[in-house]
C-alpha cells in the first residue's frame, strides 16, 4: 500500500518529484550502456528527481534523489533506472515513465 501511495504521488507530480540533496553525494561505477543512458537523458532522470552528472572514467555522482526514496536503495534504483532507459532504446513513451515511476516506489 506504501509503494501504491508514493507512485500515485510520483505520477501526479508531472516533473515537480520533491527532491532531497545528499549531505555526501554517491559516486558509483557504471556499465558504458547505463552511464550512456543515464547521461543522455539526464533531463527525464532530472524529472524523476535524481541530479546526476558525469564523474569520468564510466562513473556518474548522483547529488539529488525524491525525498520518497530511501538512502540505502539509490544506487539500485539508479541502476533499475539505467535499465530501463536502455531497454526503451531511447524512445521515451508515457509507459517507460510508467515503468519509471514503478521502479522508484
Amino acid at each position: 500500500a506504501h509503494e501504491r501511495l508514493i507512485y500515485n504521488k510520483l505520477k501526479e507530480s508531472r516533473g515537480e518529484i520533491e527532491r532531497q540533496y545528499l549531505l555526501e553525494p554517491i559516486i558509483t561505477k557504471t556499465s558504458r550502456e547505463e552511464y550512456d543512458a543515464l547521461i543522455l537523458h539526464s533531463n527525464t532522470v532530472k524529472k524523476l528527481g535524481f541530479e546526476i552528472e558525469d564523474f569520468g572514467g564510466g562513473s556518474v555522482i548522483i547529488r539529488s534523489v525524491p525525498s520518497y526514496l530511501s538512502s540505502k536503495d539509490v544506487v539500485s534504483v539508479v541502476c533499475e533506472i539505467a535499465d530501463n532507459l536502455i531497454r526503451s532504446k531511447n524512445d521515451i513513451t508515457p509507459r517507460v515513465l510508467d515503468d519509471l515511476y514503478h521502479t522508484i516506489s
